[in-house]
């Protein structure tokens, strides 16, 4: 007997020994990858051999201070966390120095203050001196001044205007086209020419001095409200933080003379890729015009992080497709997910601020500012946020300065969205909300304890097609929420919703609609149903509550207030309310009721509903049970004096005071530089030579022009290699190139 516990005992010892989690070190200044990793002083010198050496156990992988430039794609990861070590500065970089030495730079012939130099790998995002460089536009606009966010200083198409066909607003108050001169064949135009969707198209026809332009065509044109602009043609660069890049030539372009400033091109869109893996966290990292995606993953977390410039279009290589953004995906919408983003900046996006799959994410205490300027391409709407998965959770967090028409949508219920201060809004595109939500079930949901301001999109919109508000969902609650300054305070569709306790003020229209139209009846067309029927709308403080999207309360039967409405406080007539003379001091965000506002203070009505899901807020009701009667409006008098945003620490914002002290060890040679790869000859016969002066090659990926693999060859590890391909047709071919420090190149070859 005990030689069998003897036995036990070891065999226990092992599998405990055998499941411990390992930790890695990562220093790109002293470490070396044929190091064990495992201390500070023998650490690995990439994050790539470190995320490999892990096992299923997982780990905790320390960054050490310092600019790392990497391209890492790993599948089937578990239990990882990277994080900077000592809370010193890690950056994670996806941009590339180019040299700035005048001999580099040449003035570009015949043309004024415009300079050029000769790149040798594609780049679509240019950065002078720490700041984003505007690619070569009409109507000129800058990212100093945030001014790209003006929608003012778009072009303007005629209603003439055609899907495909530009028929451009020259009158004196306009932009005139033809004034350029120039033929713009071959620039790219990011059109709002879809309402709530805008498009990039390259121009397929143009004239000299035309106003009229052709363009592929979009899936979804309306002729209502075109707004326009025209970018990446070098007759298009005439200013200060311009650039252009012609990726047939491979030469760059810039305004001014660059020599002696700091140069860095965007040649990377994610650094840290990871495929089927799980609880991974990723801690106090800097991500510098890249960032991160995960696919078919879960139960994941972003905290203390902090992405400038994360995505970027690829408008300048002639690309119309969607900016890759940052994305943490479930295998489907209904998957679990379990993705958590917390305490994190993001800002300077162009694209989607962020795009969540599968059920349970939640984005808690983050900070959102200047997010998609173009709105070009993007998915789902054009939505500033996405989420695709039920309870999906956004709180405490802080957004403003964004360009899409809908900023926050959860595509599932039940959802839930609180405490967020939210701002300046839909910037560049028509139609919209800043919380819009579209038809169907809401049952469970939740919108509550926000900051809506300052916008002109509306504040909250429950939505539906065009004269069917019937079926705009059901079964949700908004309560608590200050809305102020935008065009709509809200417009709720559907029915059965509970519209408790909410304040809004100075909003252009009405401030709170509760929609009272008819539809005819899918299942009996003899038959009218309507909207807003058995809602309820209680405890609110407007300055006008109307059942029509414009007209008060008491001007018909379609502005009547629908469904059950007591206890609130609002005018009747053409003149608003003048809400703020009756709160403490809504200009210093004091919402609660004065103490003379007695028409305000425990004249509300007692509700003790709860969101009918149990994982949303179920604990909580709707009106404050801590006092015998509530309030009118989202404040009480003696109650809680909540805020919204983020709370406990302040952002970092870009650019970091720190980061030109870390150093950046990179031994990969500037993108001007001819040292990096050369392959030889091109165009060829089919026998070509890869070969690097100072690298070693890792691996060669050749695919043809539809992406079929010609050759794929691993674990190289030499300076130069022969190929032979001789079996494959004329064309053009791609060839990705895989060197020691982990960087992927990419360069095109001609097969005659």
């Amino acid at each position: 007997m005990k030689k069998r516990i003897s036995i036990l005992l070891i065999l226990c010892c092992s599998l405990a020994t055998f499941s411990q989690k390992t930790n890695y070190y990562v220093s790109n200044k002293s470490g070396n990858d044929d190091n064990n990793g495992l201390s500070q002083q023998t650490a690995f010198k990439t994050l790539k051999k470190a995320l490999n050496s892990f096992n299923n156990d997982g780990g905790t992988c320390y960054i050490t201070e310092g600019t790392y430039h990497e391209n890492i794609t790993v599948s089937g990861k578990k239990n990882i966390t990277l994080t900077n070590y000592n809370d010193k500065r890690v950056v994670i970089d996806g941009t590339r120095t180019i040299s700035s030495n005048a001999g580099d730079w040449k003035l570009s012939q015949g043309r004024d203050n415009i300079y050029e130099i000769q790149l040798t790998q594609d780049i679509w995002q240019l950065f002078i001196n720490n700041e984003q460089q505007v690619m070569a536009r009409w109507p000129n606009a800058q990212f100093k001044d945030q001014s790209v966010f003006n929608q003012n200083l778009w072009a303007k198409g005629k209603k003439e205007s055609t899907n495909g066909h530009m028929i451009v607003n020259s009158d004196s108050n306009n932009p005139d086209l033809a004034s350029i001169s120039k033929n713009l064949t071959g620039a790219m135009m990011v059109g709002n020419v879809g309402s709530w969707t805008s498009y990039a198209r390259e121009i397929t026809s143009h004239n000299n001095g035309s106003s009229i332009f052709d363009y592929g065509t979009v899936p979804n044109f309306k002729n209502n409200h075109i707004y326009f602009y025209l970018e990446c043609h070098l007759d298009l660069l005439d200013t200060e933080n311009e650039w252009f890049y012609d990726k047939d030539t491979k030469k760059l372009y810039v305004y001014g003379n660059p020599t002696g400033k700091n140069i860095k091109g965007k040649v990377q869109t994610y650094a840290l890729s990871f495929k089927e893996s799980s609880n991974i966290t990723f801690k106090g990292l800097s991500f510098f015009a890249t960032t991160i995606a995960m696919s078919q993953s879960k139960e994941s977390t972003i905290e203390e992080c902090t992405f400038s410039f994360p995505s970027c279009s690829e408008r300048m290589l002639k690309s119309e497709g969607t900016p890759k953004a940052t994305a943490l995906e479930a295998k489907q919408p209904h998957s679990t997910g379990k993705f958590t983003i917390k305490k994190t900046l993001f800002e300077h996006i162009d694209g989607e601020a962020m795009f969540l799959k599968g059920t349970h994410n939640t984005i808690e205490n983050c900070y959102f500012q200047y997010i998609d300027y173009s709105c070009a391409s993007i998915r789902y709407n054009n939505n500033t946020l996405v989420g695709l998965g039920g309870y999906f959770s956004m709180k405490n967090s802080t957004m403003h300065t964004t360009g899409a028409s809908e900023t926050i949508n959860s595509r599932h219920v039940p959802y839930e969205f609180s405490y967020n201060d939210i701002s300046k809004t839909g910037l560049v595109q028509s139609d919209g909300a800043i919380y819009s939500i579209s038809r169907g079930n809401k049952r469970g949901s939740r919108i509550h304890h926000n900051w809506l301001h300052d916008s002109r999109k509306t504040g909250i919109r429950y939505d539906a097609p065009f004269n069917q508000s019937a079926i705009g969902g059901t079964h949700a609650i908004v309560d608590h929420n200050v809305i102020w300054n935008c065009s709509k305070g809200m417009m709720i569709k559907g029915n059965f919703h509970h519209i408790y306790n909410n304040t809004a003020f100075n909003n252009g229209s009405i401030d709170l609609t509760i929609i009272n139209e008819g539809m005819t009846d899918p299942n009996d067309a003899s038959q009218k149903i309507y909207s807003n029927p058995a809602t309820i709308t209680r405890n609110n403080l407007a300055g006008k509550i109307s059942g029509h999207r414009r007209t008060p309360v008491n001007a018909g039967p379609s502005s009547e207030i629908p469904g059950v409405v007591n206890n609130n406080i609002y005018s009747e007539t053409s003149t608003a309310l003048n809400i703020k003379a009756l709160l403490e001091d809504a200009d210093s965000r004091n919402f609660s009721p004065k103490a003379t506002s007695t028409e305000l203070i425990n004249t509300g009505m007692v509700d003790d509903s709860t969101p009918t899901d149990p994982e949303i807020n179920a604990t909580t009701p709707i009106t404050d049970d801590s006092v015998n009667l509530p309030d009118i409006g989202a404040y009480e008098f003696n109650g809680n004096k909540w805020v919204a945003g983020i709370y406990d620490w302040t952002p970092d914002f870009f650019p970091w005071k720190d980061w030109n002290s870390l150093g950046s060890v990179d031994p990969t040679p500037p993108l001007n530089s001819n040292e990096a790869i050369k392959i030889s000859p091109n165009p060829s016969n089919g026998l070509i030579t890869i070969e690097s002066n100072i690298h070693q090659i890792i691996s060669v990926l050749i695919t043809n022009s539809i992406g079929q693999i010609i050759l794929q060859e691993d674990s190289i590890n030499l300076n130069e290699k022969n190929y032979d391909i001789k079996n494959v047709s004329s064309g053009l071919y791609l060839v990705s190139i895989t060197i020691k420090n982990g960087r992927n190149i990419r360069k095109k070859i001609i097969i005659e």
